[in-house]
């Protein structure tokens, strides 16, 4: 509960900076090691993952460069190549 919480609040900073409004680099220093150190305390760790560089680069291609599909209808873009770890 307490890593969400700390999440929400690290959101919200961001929200704010990227609004233009007030920025508390401290606060958002302070809340993110926090956070990192109750995932830590949960179990969670940072886990390298192997991505396929190729297929996301044919991806990014068919979506910028010919975002249209054949039939006319326009594309759905690809998930996030960088997800949740397993």
């Amino acid at each position: 509960m307490r890593a969400a919480i700390t999440g929400a609040m690290v959101e919200h900073l961001e929200a704010s900076w990227l609004s233009g409004g007030d920025y508390d680099v401290l606060a958002y220093t302070a809340l993110t090691k926090l956070q990192v150190r109750l995932l830590i305390t949960l179990g969670l760790e940072r886990r390298a993952r192997n991505l396929d560089m190729k297929a996301t680069v044919v991806t990014i291609k068919r979506i910028i460069v010919d975002p249209k599909a054949p039939d006319g209808e326009t594309l759905a873009p690809p998930p996030c190549p960088v997800g949740l770890p397993r």
